[in-house]
């Protein structure tokens, strides 16, 4: 093992609490850290850690470090890859490449096992979709599903409250004998079928009989008899009136000219005093006098305009106002702008490198797909066949648009070849396959550089 030795002049390092080195990196992280000791060398950590802090494509959960933190993580890398980094000091180091080269193969292999993992798993779901449509699940479906209620329980559960209300009526209107006892089995019936009514709801706010008499048989139990049908009948007619208002605001037809509540006004009146004419008495007044305020005030609360209602034009005026603030204070922001301008710059720089692998003398075993009159297993043996001109479509849609993605596909590219022809021989496929990878991880490298450079500039 090698040991570095530090200069006299070199400042003495901070505690690492203050400096926290991230022992076991993502892969990601730990092939830009060598990429970066390539392009610079040892000489200047600073340097390596500005451009890494710059970098777009540094991991989020790899988490940010000083320089000394990525020199540290840095020698731990060569240290479990044992390579020596006493002549990575120069810029394109043989240690250093040779790590890069290493972490790539890493990144590949990872890569081809994910894709794996998921096939198997989107197999395994294809299979089990299967078996439950065929029906071989039903019985632990069933067991899994949560229990119905039976619809017997929620009748017993609505009729209770009903069943309640007629015992009462039938106690209080008890003892009468001959016609009396046929009323209060009629009245119950009404007050059954009227439940779901809203006369339900003023029946209970009114409660039972208000004159506190019982009742008797002869002229006295049907005098009783013809009061409460006409204090029902009142209370429909309230509630009515009721309904009536609730529907006009809802349509908006509460809300009108003075001559058409005059009107209305008119015609309560006069269903009023049929109303006293037909009943008479000093009770029937005094509740048509009460029916009567109480519909007024009602027709007043509806005829009512809103409080604050600008007209349609003074809001639409604001509304276009508004939109005009907005388009005119909402300029573009330069970062985004830069970011675009990234983009582009790394499409244009992807491209070239493209075009490049497509020079080459052995590019055209890879400059498109494999058909299956050349190799008709091809697409049965290789999960996602891929070629040059599929990477250069998605460089220009967009689907690639990092340095990590290009690697991904070219590596799946070479991965692919290697896999279905082997690597034998000087003229063979995956050996062709094996000179593309270099000669693009020196395209890369390069493209690396001259990106570096122009963030200096």
């Amino acid at each position: 093992m090698a040991i570095t030795t530090h200069a006299h002049d070199v400042p003495v390092q901070q505690p690492l609490t203050e400096h926290p080195v991230v022992t076991e990196p993502p892969l990601g992280a730990e092939l830009l850290l060598a990429q970066a000791v390539v392009q610079l060398g040892t000489a200047k950590w600073s340097r390596v850690a500005q451009l890494l802090d710059q970098s777009e494509c540094w991991p989020k959960e790899a988490g940010r470090m000083t320089s000394q933190g990525y020199e540290a993580a840095f020698e731990v890398l060569m240290r479990k890859k044992g390579l020596d980094m006493t002549g990575c000091q120069q810029p394109r180091a043989r240690a250093a490449r040779k790590l890069v080269h290493t972490i790539y193969s890493s990144l590949l292999a990872s890569l081809r096992d994910s894709l794996l993992s998921t096939y198997a798993e989107e197999a395994r779901l294809t299979g089990e979709i299967a078996e439950i449509r065929e029906g071989k699940h039903d019985s632990s479906l069933a067991t899994a599903a949560p229990p119905e209620v039976s619809p017997s329980t929620s009748a017993n559960a609505e009729a209770g409250p009903s069943t309640s209300h007629k015992g009462a009526l039938a106690a209080t209107k008890g003892g009468t004998d001959g016609k009396g006892e046929a009323d209060a089995d009629a009245e119950d019936e009404e007050a059954v079928e009227s439940e779901t009514t809203p006369k339900k709801a003023f029946k209970k706010r009114v409660g039972g009989r208000k004159s506190g008499r019982t009742k008797k048989g002869g002229r006295a139990g049907t005098a009783d008899e013809e009061e409460d049908a006409d204090e029902e009948e009142e209370a429909d007619a309230v509630v009515v009136d009721e309904v009536v208002v609730k529907e006009e605001e809802e349509d908006g037809e509460g809300v009108g000219d003075e001559e058409e509540d005059g009107e209305e006004e008119q015609e309560g009146g006069e269903e009023e005093e049929e109303t006293k004419s037909k009943k008479g008495g000093k009770r029937k007044a005094r509740t048509a006098a009460a029916t009567a305020g109480k519909r007024a005030a009602k027709k007043r609360k509806v005829s009512e305009p809103p409080a604050a209602s600008p007209p349609p034009s003074a809001a639409d005026d604001g509304g276009r106002r508004r939109k005009r603030v907005k388009t005119t204070e909402e300029p573009a922001e330069e970062n985004e702008k830069d970011s675009k301008a990234a983009v582009q710059r790394r499409k244009v720089a992807f491209t070239r490198i493209i075009e490049q692998l497509q020079a080459e003398r052995y590019s055209h075993f890879f400059e498109s797909r494999v058909t299956k009159s050349i190799a008709p297993m091809y697409n049965v043996a290789v999960r996602r066949p891929t070629c040059l001109r599929d990477i250069t479509k998605a460089i220009k849609s967009g689907a690639i648009s990092t340095n990590t993605d290009l690697m991904r596909d070219v590596a799946l590219l070479c991965a692919n070849a290697i896999q279905f022809n082997g690597d034998e021989g000087e003229d063979s496929v995956g050996n062709c396959a094996k000179l593309l990878w270099e000669r693009f991880e020196r395209l890369m490298d390069e493209s690396l550089a001259t990106e570096f450079a122009a963030g200096e500039a």
